[in-house]
């Protein structure tokens, strides 16, 4: 029996966001009860694939509406969202930087969640969940095939939401440009900005009539003019391709800056590679301790890895570069200046002490507000008194806060300060405060320069901690990412932005 004609008249040609599970066991029940139980089972998986394909286009129309990463679509749950104040508050534990981040919800990504609900059934769990099995995440992979299906394999990816939708907004003018970054959680670059000149400059405009000749293009493309050199690019061994140092990039290797430096560049044009060779050129000074360091621990394997392979594991050089995480060389360093690992207060814990706290006080503001506010302000800046906390920036935030609501909120800050600290822990940000507390002052440093990688994802604790832990030296600092510390203003004697 062919399941097309098995449909009719139960579901027919009704649109499938009006189909119930009971429409569907409906028809299942009356094609068993007809005694057809061969065709029940491929109507069941014929209506099955179309749901699913349904889910996956409401999955990829709230990226597009969120721009947010893929993994923070995947591993999204309804227990993120709340549809009353129209907010998604994405975990600290599925952001890069290890904060919450609330995405607003307009009325047409609420009602994509309403359909998505309609389809599975469910109000719990994960909200766009495996195919196969609803209690594990899509992968990644089964969003970028459903774009190719649409035709725009190689043109497109679902990481590729993100840059689509800056351009657009800062293209359309209507906009702010910090509202933009922050909503992409790249409020580092406004604090960035902020802490080294305490104004948010404009980037300058680029006028050219031929698309292809603006700069981003360029960086973006080459020529190959003639058969040879392609043929010689398909046959170059992949692990030195991954490698590869375009010779453009060249001149910012090798280059003598005065100051911390910057490169900018959207992803996949090569400011890994640029860190690498870097740190390697910086690391053929015999007496050079140089730190590489990323964001995560999976991404600093990778450049020790990659580094291994520019220059082969025996080179001189290996040794004299560190390579690692933020947090991980934080907590190397914290235990080699206290002579202890370093006791993590888990956002768990953080999160039931500030509730308890707030209760305590007759709960001035809602439980959602305090955790926020904790994570961007409070333990971001590492703050410590009712004054810091009333006259501190708050950049990506609604504005300053009055003297009344921030006396309020205050005493369940300083309660939640107070009985971490009796329990001898720390935070994440309160690590790297720590170390940059000890480093700051002293003549020797851990490292003579320190390359970052993904620096857009640092932090106010973060650059800090990186100001201390290298003198204020020409080339102590290289970022070839999104943004450099400016923290470093106060102690080099330049700031050089490329």
């Amino acid at each position: 029996m062919d399941p097309e004609r098995s449909r009719h008249p139960i579901i027919g040609h009704r649109p499938i966001a009006d189909i119930r599970p009971s429409d569907i066991l409906e028809l299942l029940s009356d094609i068993e009860a007809s005694g057809r139980l061969e065709t029940a089972k491929p109507v069941r998986q014929t209506v099955g694939a179309v749901f699913r394909l349904a889910t996956l286009r409401l999955a990829l129309e709230f990226q597009a509406h969120t721009f947010t990463r893929p993994i923070e679509i995947r591993f999204a749950t309804w227990d993120d969202i709340d549809l009353e104040t129209s907010l998604w508050t994405i975990p600290a534990e599925r952001m890069k930087m290890r904060r919450p981040h609330d995405v607003p919800l307009v009325p047409a990504t609420r009602q994509i969640l309403r359909e998505v609900r309609k389809y599975t059934g469910r109000s719990h769990g994960l909200i766009f969940h495996s195919p196969q099995n609803p209690n594990k995440p899509m992968s990644e992979n089964t969003l970028n095939k459903n774009i190719w299906a649409l035709g725009y394999k190689g043109r497109h990816c679902s990481h590729g939401f993100r840059s689509s939708a800056s351009t657009l907004l800062n293209e359309s003018k209507k906009y702010d440009k910090d509202v933009i970054e922050f909503q992409l959680a790249h409020l580092c670059e406004a604090l960035l900005a902020y802490i080294s000149t305490g104004v948010l400059p404009t980037p300058a405009v680029v006028a050219v009539s031929d698309p292809f000749q603006h700069p981003d293009a360029q960086r973006r493309f080459r020529v190959v003019e003639d058969i040879e050199e392609l043929e010689q690019a398909f046959n170059f061994p992949w692990e030195k391709w991954i490698v590869f140092l375009h010779p453009s990039q060249r001149e910012l290797v090798e280059k003598d800056f005065k100051g911390p430096a910057r490169v900018m560049g959207a992803a996949g044009t090569g400011k890994s590679v640029v860190a690498l060779h870097r740190a390697v050129r910086l690391a053929r000074t015999p007496t050079a301790r140089v730190l590489l360091t990323t964001f995560s621990d999976p991404l600093a394997s990778a450049l020790e890895r990659k580094l291994k392979i520019l220059v082969g594991e025996s080179s001189s050089v290996v040794p004299r570069i560190s390579v690692g995480s933020f947090f991980g060389i934080a907590k190397e360093l914290y235990k080699l200046a206290f002579g202890r690992s370093p006791a993590i207060a888990s956002a768990e814990l953080v999160k039931s002490l500030l509730i308890k706290a707030a209760a305590a006080q007759g709960n001035p503001v809602s439980d959602r507000f305090l955790i926020s506010e904790w994570a961007h302000v409070v333990d971001a800046w590492q703050v410590r008194s009712a004054e810091a906390y009333g006259s501190i920036p708050r950049l990506g935030r609604k504005g300053r806060m009055g003297s009344k609501q921030s006396d309020r909120v205050w005493p369940v800050f300083q309660t939640v300060l107070q009985q971490i600290a009796q329990r001898g822990m720390l935070t994440e940000a309160g690590v790297f405060q720590a170390v940059a507390d000890h480093y700051r002052d002293r003549e020797e440093k851990p490292f003579t320069n320190i390359v970052v990688d993904e620096a857009q994802d640092l932090g106010v604790a973060e650059l800090r901690f990186l100001a201390a832990i290298a003198p204020p030296t020409p080339n102590a600092l290289f970022s070839p990412a999104t943004l450099v510390s400016g923290s470093f203003s106060s102690h080099s004697p330049g700031n050089h932005w490329v």
